[in-house]
């Protein structure tokens, strides 16, 4: 089946004559977002704001009442279906599969959005470009350069810009800014860090920039390697260091760079990160105050950093984002993110007092500063019952993959 004449939607050209196709009824959307981390069932805060962001746009387009894009797919219903992508590769293609076959009762999706990350994308490309279900697929995040070839990733396309302007951006501000001749760079070798990695050496090259050590650890890395990298890091003569790596990569990272004092504003180092870490703060910060936060990695992390130690150790890093300066379409953007804001709140209620559940977490999330999630469900807290449209429950979760653990409220204290 090929799923691309689901979406005859707009106007095509036959000859000279403008022909408009009839839309579809139903847009049945799979939606690959990470809310819980394969890694230790770690809270992933990056992608709980991309599921709310997809369900606030995806139920103002269903309303064509409201006012707000009534003339968008006037005659189609959007359903969707959610699956948790995980940040894993793995997942990314087994969620894809699911997609493509047992999704919306067998008939499969005719778009999927996700995953977040350049990895898990490519594996769920290679299931969802195959000539059996040629899906159109785009992510909202994924931003490896190599996904730019439309060779190899033909149905894929995409929100943000390549990493390849990420990298050019970064060896700019450097030596451009700063004025700064050397750098250290590290990163993971996923698709996401090491495409990134790449481009960011090869616009330093352009620049005058000099590399003086590239460093590349694994995903999941082992805490032996990670002390042998900043090692490396804290040997060498070299004091700025640039960083592309998941965000639980560069918890990592950091947390050893921190145990070994390469990382402060009193260090005598300055780290630049990259969106993976600036857009994605809450699951940084787990990663370097858990005890333990990658079990895969081995038994002897660095020691845990408080939350203020924590703070103090980032200090005087500098970060890349995208910017939200959209020009002309500033006002639609500013208007969507107050609508955004005023949701009806999922991270679960304290039944006895009907306000946030006291149980929960503090989780960073950027520029709306921090919220309590990630509550155990249970007597102390209730929660949200909102379902997709196969009525899997959106935001009370088996966080970690053990049933004889409590399920977690995972959803948005907007």
């Amino acid at each position: 089946m090929v799923h691309f004449s689901a979406l005859a939607v707009g106007s095509i050209l036959i000859g000279t004559t403008s022909v408009r196709a009839a839309d579809p009824t139903e847009l049945k959307i799979c939606l690959l977002v990470p809310t819980y981390r394969a890694s230790g069932g770690a809270y992933d805060s990056g992608g709980h704001n991309r599921l709310g962001g997809a369900l606030s746009a995806i139920k103002e387009i269903n309303d064509k009442t409201d006012g707000i894009w009534d003339d968008l797919l006037p005659s189609t219903t959007i359903t969707y279906e959610w699956y948790n992508s995980a940040r894993d590769s793995a997942t990314g293609m087994f969620t894809a599969i699911e997609c493509a076959t047992s999704a919306f009762s067998g008939t499969g999706a005719d778009v999927v959005l996700g995953p977040a990350s350049s990895g898990p994308s490519m594996n769920a490309q290679l299931v969802l470009s195959n000539s059996l279900y040629n899906i159109p697929h785009m992510s909202y995040s994924a931003t490896s350069p190599s996904l730019s070839n439309s060779i190899e990733y033909p149905t894929f396309f995409r929100t943000p810009p390549s990493d390849a302007y990420q990298g050019l951006a970064g060896a700019d501000v450097i030596k451009r800014i700063f004025g700064w001749d050397n750098v250290i760079v590290i990163n993971g070798d996923d698709s996401y860090s090491a495409n990134g990695a790449a481009a960011f050496k090869n616009a330093a090259g352009g620049k005058d920039l000099n590399v003086l050590q590239s460093l590349e650890v694994a995903e999941k890395p082992t805490y032996s390697s990670l002390v042998t990298a900043i090692n490396s890091i804290a040997s060498s003569d070299g004091r700025i260091v640039w960083m592309m790596a998941q965000a639980s990569t560069s918890g990592l990272i950091l947390r050893e760079a921190y145990a070994q004092g390469v990382l402060g504003a009193d260090s005598g180092y300055v780290w630049f990160f990259t969106d993976a870490v600036t857009d994605n703060m809450g699951g940084v910060i787990d990663y370097l105050t858990l005890d333990n936060p990658c079990s895969e990695c081995g038994d002897d992390p660095p020691a845990a950093l408080s939350e203020s130690e924590a703070a103090a150790a980032l200090a005087g890093a500098v970060g890349t984002s995208q910017v939200s300066d959209f020009g002309e379409t500033s006002s639609i953007y500013s208007a969507w993110t107050t609508r955004f804001a005023a949701q009806t709140d999922t991270a679960g209620t304290d039944p006895s007092s009907g306000g946030e559940c006291a149980n929960g977490e503090t989780t960073i999330t950027g520029a709306a500063g921090s919220m309590l999630t990630n509550a155990e469900s249970g007597s102390e807290c209730t929660c949200s019952d909102e379902t997709d449209s196969a009525g899997t429950l959106l935001w009370q979760l088996d966080h970690d993959g053990d049933a004889s653990t409590a399920d977690r409220c995972s959803g948005m204290a907007y």
